[in-house]
This record gives C-alpha cells, sequence and structure tokens, in this order.
C-alpha cells in the first residue's frame, strides 16, 4: 500500500488492517525488534487463551523518560487496561475485531480503538529477536503522540477538570456556610473573607459546568467517530 502522504504509524497501521485478509493479522514494526516466528507464536498464543487481540512486548523493556512518560499519557487518554502494552504495536488479532473498527477523524490512536471494542486482549512477552534493533518511533513521537491523545482525543483533560470543579465548589461551599453561621449567631464582620470565598464557589462552579458541558460535547464526538456501543463476536448461527 503507498499512502499519499505520511500520516503516522497508527493512520498507516490502520490503513493496514482495513486492507488485510483472512483470518487473523499480525502487526510488525519495520526495525524488527521482533520476528515473523514469534508473530506466530503470538497468534498460537492468542489461539490457546481464547482472545480477541494479544501484545507482543519485549521481556526486558529500558526507556528513557520521554518514552516512559510517553507511554504513561498513551494509558492515561485511552481505554487500554495496563501500562505495559502502552505504545505496543506488535499485535495480533481476530478478523472478527478487525472488521469491527472504522473510525473517523484527523487523531487514531489504534490500541484505545482495539481495547473499546473487546476485553479479551492480553499480553506475551518476548525476547527481542535483534537485541541491536533500535526503534524509529523515538521518545519524542511518542510524547507527541500521548499528548495528542490525552488533550485532544480523550475525555481525561475533561474529568480532570470536572474533579477540580465539583472539589473546589465543595470546600469554598463548606467554608462560605461556615462564615455564614459566624455571621448569623456570632456576630462576626464578614470583611474579605467572604467575598474571596465567594469568588472561589463562582470560579469552581463555572470550571464545574465547563468540565460537564466539555463530557457531553466529548460523547457526542464519542458517538460520531468511535465505536458502536455493542460488538457481535459470534452468534449461534455461526457455530
Amino acid at each position: 500500500i503507498d499512502l499519499m502522504r505520511n500520516s503516522g504509524q497508527h493512520h498507516a497501521t490502520l490503513c493496514g488492517i482495513q486492507h488485510a485478509t483472512g483470518n487473523f493479522i499480525i502487526t510488525l514494526d519495520d526495525d524488527l525488534a521482533h520476528s515473523p516466528q514469534q508473530g506466530m507464536q503470538l497468534l498460537q498464543f492468542m489461539l490457546e487463551s481464547n482472545l480477541d487481540l494479544a501484545y507482543g512486548i519485549p521481556e526486558k523493556r529500558q526507556y528513557g523518560l520521554g518514552r516512559s512518560l510517553g507511554r504513561y499519557l498513551l494509558y492515561l487518554g485511552s481505554s487500554i487496561g495496563t501500562k505495559r502494552i502502552a505504545g505496543a504495536s506488535f499485535r495480533s488479532m481476530t478478523e472478527t475485531l478487525a472488521k469491527q473498527i472504522k473510525p473517523e477523524g484527523d487523531v487514531i490512536f489504534v490500541d484505545d480503538l482495539l481495547t473499546s471494542v473487546t476485553d479479551r486482549y492480553h499480553y506475551k512477552t518476548f525476547v527481542n529477536y535483534r537485541n541491536s534493533s533500535r526503534s524509529r518511533y523515538n521518545g519524542t513521537s511518542l510524547w507527541n503522540m500521548g499528548l495528542n491523545i490525552t488533550f485532544f482525543y480523550s475525555g481525561f483533560p475533561l474529568r480532570v477538570l470536572s474533579f477540580i470543579g465539583l472539589s473546589g465548589s465543595v470546600v469554598s461551599g463548606l467554608i462560605g456556610l461556615f462564615f455564614l453561621l459566624k455571621k448569623l449567631f456570632f456576630k462576626v464582620p464578614m470583611g474579605y473573607t467572604s467575598i474571596i470565598v465567594a469568588i472561589l464557589f463562582s470560579a469552581s462552579a463555572m470550571l464545574l459546568g465547563i468540565g460537564v458541558l466539555g463530557k457531553y460535547l466529548y460523547r457526542i464526538h464519542g458517538n460520531q467517530n468511535r465505536a458502536l456501543p455493542f460488538h457481535v463476536r459470534k452468534t449461534t448461527e455461526d457455530q
């Protein structure tokens, strides 16, 4: 497949998955950190474990700070259930799973799409095929992708914003209630403290409202560009 422009690793991987034929699909990095023979071992592991998706990861991983932070951002901003498979590109999957991912949009994270469809996935560790191999997907690229996924693709920032708004509203509301009780029962002059509490409560309430509104817009975007709410693995007629 000759793409008309370089759209990034995950867009290219998605294109390959959509054009692949057969009952199973294996994806490998072009740096040959793993061999095709290990790909068959990963497929065998997937079949024996009755999985829809299996990841192959190195037995020993030594990452720099940039790659480690990038992988953690990918984990935060996606539906993958473990940090160990964040950033992994060595996968095997069933044709049934591959056919059910049809995303749209300019930011694509293949592993989030796959793991949002099925919960039958796991990983298998391998000794690297070439110990001297070095991934072309460097720490800077992984860091940039992690930032894009976390802040422009996922609802993680909205959850943080909603939590800050809710927490601020509760705390400032309790403080405001405390000063109100002092004013009513002890005739204590309010002064600047009451003004500050009122400002904090208003700001927190606005943050909470922005978070709720943003989450609503995120769900609308998800309904248009993400996976379906249910996915069929097989029916009794297929057996």
